[in-house]
């Protein structure tokens, strides 16, 4: 009986964005593209935790072009308003937790922030008219914009063609949507996927979006835990092992996760080192001082072999605070991860016009 209201909400919403969808396939909404410039949107048709920042990330890593392409984010958190231009030093409350990794990774990135994205575009080619290509994070849903290539985004754990519209389930649109797109990537696959499986999702994702859609698997990949240094600035973003900084291997984690489905972290944990605790927060969770005098004190009663580890998205949110906590700055790592292809990543480059590095 809880599921009736969910369910006629669904309809409703379904049906409000389909007429959206419709009015714009139509031309009553108008639409913009940039003919002069590549303009990339890595979407997805769910909310939350669908892969898209590894993309981006692997986008950024790999871009073999003269110009570096613009990043334009809507920089979801964040608690500034309207456009603007990433600083060198910024912080998760200012430009968002997923646009400071991209700021922290890649130091010389220009990176843009609006939430309208159309705008935010005319804006960027003002002020930066030798711009060539710009990636827009999480802007499927943006309409009023045409962009020249659409990446959909969606897991092995949960793909779209088994979820529910919202509030029922987590798509923002109907499946249909998907006709849209030019490329959909499965990621957080296993890396034991078969051949078979591979073709038998390729099949119900091209019954969907048509058989000339090409459609990429790609796993997560996680390395060594990496810790902030006590000399460093917290404006940098920790990058050197863990072991490099503590006297004896941290061999006992307790995690912490404010992440969409945090679910393949805390296992790479578990399965790695001795799991201890876990905590888990929302999506983009903006941590309150009663939570960080909770991860001080566990942080102060750890052993030499003990310590906290958590993603990187929560691990620049908890930047800015780290100095105000000493043992948790001491016990503090995150564990970096990033995507990869389990096959035809040469294909998935040429698809998208550009050369890998």
């Amino acid at each position: 009986m809880k599921r009736i209201p969910l369910y006629l909400l669904s309809i409703l919403f379904g049906l409000i964005t389909q007429i959206r969808n419709y009015f714009y396939d139509k031309g009553w909404f108008k639409s913009f593209s940039f003919p002069n410039n590549k303009i990339i949107v890595v979407g997805n048709l769910a909310v939350g935790g669908t892969g898209k920042s590894p993309v981006v990330h692997y986008l950024l890593k790999n871009w073999r072009e003269v110009q570096f392409p613009v990043v334009l984010s809507r920089g979801y958190g964040r608690k500034t308003k309207g456009f603007l231009w990433a600083k060198a030093v910024e912080t998760a409350s200012t430009i968002g937790d997923e646009p400071l990794t991209y700021r922290m990774a890649f130091p010389n990135l220009e990176l843009a922030l609006g939430e309208n994205r159309v705008k935010a575009i005319q804006k960027i080619l003002t002020e930066k008219p030798k711009t060539q290509s710009i990636i827009l994070d999480d802007a499927f849903q943006h309409r009023a914009l045409r962009a020249d290539f659409n990446i959909v985004c969606t897991t092995y754990q949960r793909p779209f063609y088994s979820d529910e519209l919202l509030p029922l389930g987590r798509l923002r649109e109907d499946i249909s949507g998907l006709n849209r797109a030019q490329l959909v990537l499965m990621n957080k696959c296993p890396n034991d996927l078969s051949h078979q499986e591979i073709n038998e999702i390729t099949f119900k994702i091209q019954q969907i979006a048509g058989w000339e859609i090409p459609v990429f698997f790609t796993g997560i990949r996680y390395s060594e835990p990496v810790s902030q240094l006590a000399s460093e600035p917290v404006s940098q973003l920790a990058s050197e092992p863990v072991g490099k900084f503590f006297n004896s291997p941290i061999l006992q984690f307790y995690a912490v996760a404010g992440i969409a489905h945090p679910e393949l972290f805390f296992s790479e944990i578990a399965n790695r080192f001795d799991l201890i605790g876990c905590k888990t927060f929302p999506d983009h969770y903006d941590f309150t001082v009663n939570d960080l005098q909770e991860f001080e004190s566990k942080a102060k009663q750890m052993s030499d072999v003990q310590g906290i580890i958590t993603t990187q998205k929560d691990y620049v949110r908890l930047l800015p605070y780290l100095d105000e906590y000493p043992h948790l700055k001491a016990k503090l790592s995150y564990l970096p991860m990033e995507m990869y292809f389990i096959q035809q990543e040469a294909e998935f480059w040429k698809v998208l016009g550009l050369e890998r590095n």
